[in-house]
């Protein structure tokens, strides 16, 4: 009798349309600034098949590009709004609400990829973390913490930059942080901060002669057809930032909050590995394209690095206390990372 009257009343339902889901899903709207062939978009697809597949309560939908907001200062608000749910940002682009966060793009600072990789898989990503929470006064909460391009270089329009003197008179983009543009500036150009998206027609109208960016970043976006000299001064490490507003993730169930937190983890570590690949196809992009690649020499390195040697100071004296402070937690960073690479290269050596 039961199962007759259950099978009736569900026959009943179908029909007048009164079925519906046994829970509310909640959507997240994830947003990078660049286009699908962005590492961040490898890695937002990671995220979302992880926390998809493990509870049907959350949804995370991609919007690559400006479609929600056109650039770092717009897509915070757009946070703060809940129009934006997950963004990623740089540190220059970080730097918009937490300048002094500026100091992740000081030059020379990084001397292989061995070091930023165990820099990432130290305690640095915790201590960042306090730092940028308590620097937005709770705002934010960091994600994840990552490689979106690896080494930043000089690209340009005019001709190949070999000694600190080229860059004179010329106008290169730079995002909004007062450190990349003071770098421009103690070598002689012009910096103009300008948002990711708009580079490629800056490049063609003239309002820039060259941008600060990896290799992934110019091909990405096509910049190279414009941008066709690049010197491999690598002057400092595209690390980002993954962020949600603090209220919103809290807004979740503990279980729910488990299943995103694995997944920044793992979109974190995927994204490293996958930067490292799509850099071999960029680099061939841009050779087959007529780019032309310019490696320094030793000495004309250290000139590069002798030109912005003021930098460091001019951090300090322009962020004060809370520059004093978060410089010293990525020195400490970078000290632990060189003991670990030092340790790790002696049981290789001597397994015993």
């Amino acid at each position: 009798m039961f199962r007759k009257f259950a099978k009736a009343l569900m026959v009943t339902v179908m029909v007048l349309g009164f079925a519906a889901p046994a829970f509310a899903v909640e959507t997240l709207n994830l947003v990078f600034l660049s286009n699908t062939n962005d590492e961040e978009y490898d890695a937002a697809l990671v995220l979302k098949n992880y926390v998809e597949s493990r509870t049907p309560e959350i949804k995370i939908e991609i919007f690559a590009g400006s479609q929600l907001c056109g650039g770092a200062r717009e897509c915070f608000e757009a946070l703060d709004a809940g129009i934006v749910d997950i963004y990623v940002a740089t540190a220059g682009g970080t730097a918009v609400v937490y300048p002094a966060v500026g100091a992740l793009d000081l030059p020379y600072v990084f001397e292989s990829d061995e070091l930023v990789n165990e820099l990432m898989a130290g305690e640095y990503p915790e201590k960042l973390r306090t730092i940028l929470y308590d620097g937005t006064q709770g705002k934010y909460l960091m994600m994840a913490f990552s490689n979106t391009g690896g080494w930043r270089n000089y690209a340009n329009a005019k001709h190949p930059f070999k000694t600190p003197a080229d860059i004179k008179g010329l106008k290169l983009r730079t995002v909004e942080n007062q450190v990349q543009m003071e770098q421009v500036r103690l070598h002689g150009g012009s910096p103009t901060p300008i948002p990711f998206m708009e580079v490629y027609t800056s490049l063609q109208t003239g309002v820039v002669d060259g941008t600060l960016n990896s290799i992934t970043d110019l091909t990405n976006v096509k910049l190279h057809e414009r941008a066709k000299y690049m010197t491999l001064d690598g002057h400092n490490y595209m690390f980002c930032m993954w962020f949600m507003a603090t209220d919103r993730f809290k807004g979740f169930s503990e279980k729910e909050r488990d299943i995103l937190m694995a997944g920044f983890d793992l979109m974190g570590r995927v994204q490293n590995g996958v930067q490292v690949r799509k850099e071999l196809d960029a680099w061939k992009v841009f050779q087959d394209a007529g780019g032309e690649i310019y490696d320094p020499s030793a000495e004309e390195k250290a000139a590069f690095r002798k030109s912005v040697e003021p930098l460091r100071d001019w951090y300090l004296k322009e962020y004060k206390e809370e520059g004093a402070k978060f410089l010293g937690a990525l020195d400490a960073g970078v000290v632990e990372a060189e003991k670990r690479i030092a340790k790790r290269h002696a049981s290789i050596l001597d397994p015993k």
